[in-house]
């Protein structure tokens, strides 16, 4: 009986990890289409455009990421030393990092802050609303501007979508008639 019961155990466990793997593979099937989408963005202008910039803008990107993530952990970890031992969100790394998150979001518990450290709360919350939501997200809005205005310069084609959607139209009166 033992025997039929850790053969079944196996079988679930076989299951559950080849689902793991499936969903895993799904993640990056989903990736990977979305990917296919920036070469499909070449057959209209704009959305071309748009493509290029996300291109033509990574490495300004990935050093943006990396400033982002320095303050951002910053925060983080000074949120651990004001509220980890009085407050259960800011206890340890990953609850810091993920209240932190939160906080970016909007979603913040700045009266149970408040009544553990009152200045700290203020002056965190403050420093951290003004770091990372004024600065750090218009600096991505400026890195992004700037890195479209370079691709729109270059660009050759003014075809909107609504000249497009003229020929399209077009397209589909002229075939209806020759049917």
């Amino acid at each position: 009986s033992s025997d039929v019961c850790s053969s079944d155990l196996d079988r679930i466990i076989n299951l559950t990890v080849w689902y793991e793997y499936h969903r895993l593979t799904m993640f990056w099937y989903t990736l990977l289409l979305t990917l296919q989408f920036f070469s499909v963005f070449r057959g209209q202008p704009k959305l071309a455009q748009l493509a290029k910039t996300v291109l033509h803008a990574g490495e300004d990107l990935m050093h943006y990421m990396v400033l982002f993530m320095i303050i951002f952990l910053n925060f983080a970890f000074a949120g651990i030393m004001l509220f980890g031992l009085n407050m259960e969100e800011w206890s340890t790394p990953g609850k810091a990092i993920n209240t932190s998150f939160q906080t970016l979001t909007g979603y913040i518990d700045i009266a149970t802050m408040y009544e553990v450290a009152p200045i700290s709360t203020i002056v965190w919350v403050s420093l951290f609303v003004m770091s990372m939501l004024m600065v750090m997200v218009n600096l991505l809005l400026a890195t992004i501007c700037d890195h479209f205005t370079i691709i729109k310069a270059r660009a050759d084609s003014n075809t909107g979508i609504g000249m497009q959607f003229r020929f399209l139209l077009r397209d589909l009166l002229r075939s209806r008639r020759f049917s």
